[in-house]
């Protein structure tokens, strides 16, 4: 159905399946690209391509799940290459739920994470509202600290205006993720 938009690109964007690992992911977006011909991705690709090409190794993890879901996040994101070496488990099943989480508990729950030896701070879940309290934190904390749905949003933009510079208003797509965003997040590569 979403083919019938014609769009540049479909952006999968949830994170609860990187649970089963980040191979799901890659497989929904060639079977995705098969049928209807469009470029997929998803947030977990999108998040994985980033921290790889930015070698962002030693990862501090805030996610909506319990502590076996973290567990788990450890395994799946080790096997992409990429260290979760400290993390916070909000125990949150129901995705309202998580997105009724307040700045000011993520606030407390990145500069906790801060404090730990880490190349950057990822809030994992496109329910936790991450995406500007990510940039306020990574400019007064001195870390990177990035929000899931910002890389997938990001990502998906990237295809947009590289496929389709020509088109005219493409650059106000992206200038109004920078706004949005800031700078500190555009450069997300490709899935990997």
């Amino acid at each position: 159905m979403l083919a019938q938009a014609r769009p540049e690109v479909i952006l999968w964007n949830a994170t609860r399946g990187a649970l089963l690992g980040f191979e799901p992911d890659r497989q929904l977006c060639r079977m995705i690209e098969e049928q209807t011909g469009i470029t997929a991705t998803t947030t977990a690709l999108a998040t994985s391509s980033f921290l790889k090409k930015h070698r962002l190794q030693r990862i501090g993890l805030i996610a909506q799940g319990d502590r076996h879901e973290g567990k788990r996040l450890v395994q799946t994101f080790g096997d992409e290459g990429i260290d979760i070496v400290a993390g916070r488990n909000l125990g949150i099943k129901d995705n309202f739920e998580a997105s009724m989480v307040s700045n000011e508990t993520l606030k407390g729950l990145v500069k906790e994470l801060a404090g730990d030896p880490l190349d950057a701070v990822l809030i994992w879940s496109t329910n936790l509202s991450g995406g500007r309290l990510a940039v306020d934190l990574s400019k007064t904390l001195g870390i990177q600290v990035l929000d899931s749905t910002t890389l997938g949003t990001q990502d998906a933009i990237s295809y947009v205006t590289s496929a389709s510079s020509h088109v005219n208003g493409l650059h106000k797509l992206k200038a109004f993720g920078q706004k949005l965003y800031g700078n500190a997040h555009l450069d997300n590569g490709s899935k990997s």
